[in-house]
């Protein structure tokens, strides 16, 4: 019994994330951008981008599904494929229209459509590294009337239920969806119903940060979102926005070509 105890101790603290049945037979999603692949996309040239390393102080080249855009099962596959994907649909359809000159100004249901976009994009990246790997029964709670097996429990969130096991845990990624989305909650309510403007630049080009700030997301090397200008930038307004961007990132920050994004020197 004590190694029992042991045992699912070091599994509740571990911070690898939990592995699937072999072959992933009921196709949970393991590998989750953060920041959407179809948005890195825009950025890539020659098959990749220029991806700096803050914690290794290295600068390489990454293709859109590099680890380093990616959390590990960081949240339950329902959030993933559900209401995140929602959002990321429809913020992707807004952006290919406005590319494409369909588009001009944002009404107030398109601001609120960046908003959420923004404001899950900032959700997930403070939030990309589970602590632990599974939440512990609670005190005096001995277990679970239903022992699921491993199957029952990727069939259950593969139809976007959580579920507890048998000694009364839970995996920690089933409770990050409502986490994220109380997150969001706070990040728009500090956005505080701004409308959001197009600037653009022929001054060099935008970074893109692992974690958002200042109301901005970059687009395209040249053109980005921002929640309370428009326009042509210049250099030196250039330079401000790319320091502002690096210096709010974590692990990583990314570009077309680094090179060409003043500030970052």
């Amino acid at each position: 019994m004590a190694l029992v105890k042991v045992l699912t101790y070091l599994k509740i603290m571990s911070t690898r994330s939990e592995r699937t049945q072999k072959g992933n037979p009921h196709q949970l999603t393991i590998r989750q951008h953060v920041y959407p692949r179809a948005s890195i996309d825009r950025f890539v040239d020659a098959g990749g981008v220029d991806l700096y390393d803050l914690k290794q102080h290295l600068l390489r080249r990454a293709k859109p599904d590099d680890p380093m855009f990616c959390a590990d099962r960081a949240w339950g596959h329902g959030p993933e494929a559900g209401w995140m994907k929602d959002i990321e649909d429809a913020f992707q359809d807004l952006v290919e229209k406005l590319l494409a000159g369909l588009l001009d100004v944002f009404d107030e249901k398109q601001s609120a459509t960046i908003s959420d976009f923004y404001a899950l994009w900032q959700a997930r990246a403070e939030r990309r590294r589970l602590p632990s790997q599974r939440v512990p029964a609670a005190e005096g709670v001995l277990g679970t009337r239903l022992d699921y097996t491993e199957d029952d429990l990727e069939k259950l969130e593969k139809a976007g239920i959580s579920a507890f096991r048998g000694d009364g845990t839970i995996s920690m990624r089933h409770l990050m969806g409502p986490v994220i989305r109380l997150a969001m909650f706070r990040i728009i309510d500090g956005l505080d119903g701004r409308t959001w403007r197009t600037v653009t630049t022929n001054a060099g080009e935008f970074c893109v940060p692992d974690v958002p700030a200042h109301g901005i997301i970059p687009l395209t090397p040249t053109v980005a979102l921002h929640s309370t200008r428009s326009g042509v930038m210049g250099f030196e307004d250039l330079i401000h926005v790319n320091w502002c961007l690096a210096s709010k990132s974590r692990e990583y920050l990314f570009a077309r070509s680094l090179k060409k994004c003043p500030g970052l020197a």
